[in-house]
């Protein structure tokens, strides 16, 4: 497991280096992880949704909110 996670930060800091843009190397670095780790990409939409659904992505805006006011 910590190999699969250096090698998608060696690849995603080499795609960086050769001045792809981050989105891209995002998604592909993303897209890589998930195939090498048995996952289909055709699963990750239901993967995203499932973590949607947890309190933490629900308090970063009100944090954001939160920093502004002050």
């Amino acid at each position: 497991m910590t190999s699969v996670i250096f090698l998608g930060l060696v690849a995603a800091l080499l795609l960086l280096a050769l001045g792809i843009p981050i989105y891209l190397v995002l998604m592909g670095v993303a897209s890589t992880l998930l195939v090498m780790e048995g996952r289909t990409i055709a699963g990750l939409g239901q993967h995203v949704l499932d973590h949607l659904r947890s309190p933490i992505p629900i308090s970063v805006p009100f944090f954001i909110l939160s920093a502004v006011l002050m």
